[in-house]
C-alpha cells in the first residue's frame, strides 16, 4: 500500500525553512541596532591675555604689551600681581605664579619677563614690566650725625657716622684731642659712613673730628664741619671697706661705698692678683665671703668701666669665726 503521510524529503525541507527564517530574523535585528554616540573632543582655551598688573597695589601703565611704573629711591623692594585667563599660567623671571612678593630693585630700569601660557598648554606670550628706580638724592655737603655737638660721657670706643654726599664714594676721618682734629688723618679710606676707634680713647677727655670724602678718583670733596665731644670718666677707688663676721658663720661679709661710674667691682682676696668681680647697683655693696682662710683675710676692692680699673681701696681685713665646717647655699 502507498503511504500518504509526509515524505522525509518533505520533512528536511520545512526543518531547512524553520532554520533559514530564524537566521533572517537574527541577521535583520542587528543590522537596526543604533550606533555607539561619541562626543567631541573639549576645545581648550588659547587666550594669554594679562590684566590689572599691579606694582605694590598700584596699577602699571600699559602701552602695547609692555608695562611701565617708577618708585623713589627708598623702594628697594616691590610686589608684582596680575591676572590671566581661565586655566591659563605665568612666570616672572621664571618662577612660576600671579603674586611675587619682595621682588628686588636696583637704581634705574629693572626690567622683567612675564611669560603667559594658554589653557591649551603651548600658545604663549609674553609681556615685559619695566620698573625705574629713582636715583638717590644726596646733598652737596657732608653731615655728621654721632656723636652729637657738645656730646658727653662717650664710651671709649664710640661709632662714629654721617651722612653721604654728592659725588662721595670714599672718607677719611680726623680725630685728635683738643679743640681741633688731626692734621693727618685717623683712619684709612672708609667705603662705608662710619667708624670706630681701633684702640680706646682716654677718659675725661674732649675730642675733635671731621670727616673727609672723596670721589671715584680720589679728589678730597668739601669737609665736613669740625664737632667736639668728651668722653666718660674712670670711676673712682671704692671708699669706706670693711670686713665682719657674718654671725653664726664662718664667713666675711665685705662692705663698701659704691663709686660713681663703676660699671663692675674687683675685690682681691690676701693680696692676690686674680679678682672675684662682683656686679650691683645698691649702696652700699656688700658681699659675702663664704670661704674664708680660719685666720686673717685682707681684702682691696678696685671699681672697673670700660675706660679700665680706678685705684685700689683701703685695705680692711678680719677673721671668721671658728664654728666649724659650713654648707653654703647660692640662690
Amino acid at each position: 500500500m502507498r503511504s500518504f503521510g509526509p515524505s522525509r524529503t518533505q520533512g528536511s525541507r520545512m526543518k531547512n525553512s524553520t532554520i533559514l527564517v530564524l537566521a533572517t530574523a537574527f541577521a535583520l535585528s542587528i543590522v537596526s541596532c543604533p550606533a555607539e554616540s561619541v562626543p567631541d573632543p573639549e576645545v581648550l582655551s588659547s587666550d594669554t591675555a594679562l590684566s590689572a598688573l599691579t606694582v605694590d597695589g598700584e596699577a602699571a601703565d600699559e602701552n602695547g604689551g609692555s608695562f611701565g611704573f617708577s618708585v623713589p629711591y627708598a623702594t628697594a623692594y616691590i610686589d608684582i600681581a596680575f591676572e590671566l585667563a581661565t586655566g591659563a599660567s605665568a612666570s616672572l623671571g621664571g618662577e612660576a605664579g600671579t603674586r611675587h612678593l619682595a621682588v628686588g630693585l636696583n637704581v634705574g630700569a629693572n626690567s622683567f619677563s612675564i611669560v603667559v601660557t594658554a589653557e591649551d598648554g603651548t600658545t604663549t606670550a609674553t609681556y615685559t614690566l619695566i620698573v625705574t628706580r629713582d636715583p638717590e638724592i644726596l646733598p652737596n655737603s657732608i653731615n655728621l650725625s654721632y656723636p652729637a655737638a657738645d656730646a658727653s660721657d662717650l664710651g671709649p670706643r664710640p661709632t662714629f657716622s654721617w651722612g653721604k654726599s654728592a659725588g662721595a664714594v670714599r672718607w677719611k676721618i680726623h680725630l685728635a684731642e683738643g679743640a681741633s682734629p688731626s692734621v693727618a688723618p685717623a683712619s684709612d679710606y672708609l667705603i662705608s659712613p662710619s667708624w670706630t676707634p681701633p684702640i680706646d680713647l682716654n677718659p675725661s677727655m674732649d675730642y675733635a673730628w671731621k670727616v673727609v670724602p672723596y670721589d671715584a678718583a680720589g679728589t678730597e670733596l668739601t669737609p665736613s664741619e669740625s664737632r667736639i665731644f668728651r668722653t666718660g670718666f674712670l670711676s673712682e677707688a671704692p671708699t669706706g671697706l670693711v670686713v665682719t663676721q657674718v654671725a653664726d658663720k664662718p664667713h666675711l661679709s665685705i662692705e663698701w661705698i659704691a663709686s660713681v661710674g663703676a660699671e663692675r667691682y674687683k675685690i682681691f682676696r690676701n693680696r692676690g692678683s686674680v679678682p672675684i668681680y662682683v656686679i650691683g647697683a645698691e649702696n652700699p655693696l656688700v658681699w659675702i665671703d663664704g670661704f674664708p682662710n680660719s685666720g686673717i683675710n685682707t681684702y682691696t676692692v678696685r671699681a672697673s668701666n670700660d675706660f679700665g680699673d680706678s685705684g685700689d681701696s683701703n685695705e680692711a681685713s678680719g677673721t671668721p669665726i671658728d664654728s666649724g665646717f659650713a654648707i653654703v647655699i647660692f640662690k
